[in-house]
């Protein structure tokens, strides 16, 4: 399947990526407390740029609980035409779903949500464990250049006992075009730090199953 989808998926996804996919599986797999993967460069670096314009120009509407203060945009599904709504027809094909399955073994049947986030700063995603309905695999590509550990905004994968979230295990800032994916299970807890800097730090996320 990888070996057909690479002439489209280069049109999105770096070439250097698509060569580390073998390495990065079994980082994926490896990683503790559960499967995820944190890895720079996914996208090709002019469509990253063009998808960053484009998210900008999205309308976004507040999502505020006791458990999250950020804001999002309508599903791509929704999106007529431009990068952003290529980007989605590449992500829901063969093609795109071959690369995800790749990444992680994961047997996946071809249903996608995915939306763009914007944190701005004082914003945050408390811990929680994504597991819901049917999902498989949850990613984030971020679309935000110069954010810095000391910013927040973080993802912060979590250590468990006994289905609950005990200490944080391994910290992400959201690196440029870098790709956060992991499986979703009742131990995926994970959250996103408080947006503590100047940037306003947007992003493209969503569901794979």
């Amino acid at each position: 399947m990888m070996r057909k989808s690479l002439s489209l998926a280069e049109r999105f996804i770096s070439r250097s990526f698509l060569q580390r996919i073998p390495s990065l599986r079994r980082r994926f797999e490896l990683a503790k407390p559960y499967p995820h993967l944190h890895a720079r460069n996914f996208l090709d670096e002019r469509v990253a740029r063009e998808l960053a314009k484009e998210v900008k120009g999205l309308r976004f509407e507040r999502k505020e609980t006791d458990l999250f203060s950020f804001y999002q945009s309508d599903d791509f599904s929704a999106l007529k035409s431009g990068e952003l709504r290529e980007f989605y027809e590449f992500l829901r094909s063969e093609e795109g779903f071959a690369i995800f399955e790749a990444l992680t073994g994961a047997k996946l049947q071809g249903q996608l949500r995915v939306a763009a986030t914007l944190f701005k700063p004082t914003d945050y995603l408390l811990c929680h464990d994504d597991n819901v309905e049917s999902r498989k695999l949850a990613f984030i590509i971020y679309l935000t250049k110069g954010m810095l550990a000391r910013d927040g905004g973080r993802f912060v994968v979590y250590n468990s006992k006994n289905l609950r979230p005990t200490d944080a295990a391994k910290k992400y800032s959201p690196t440029w075009n870098s790709l956060l994916v992991f499986k979703v299970t009742r131990k995926s807890f994970h959250e996103v730090e408080e947006n503590v800097g100047k940037k306003s730090r947007y992003a493209i996320g969503g569901w794979l199953n």
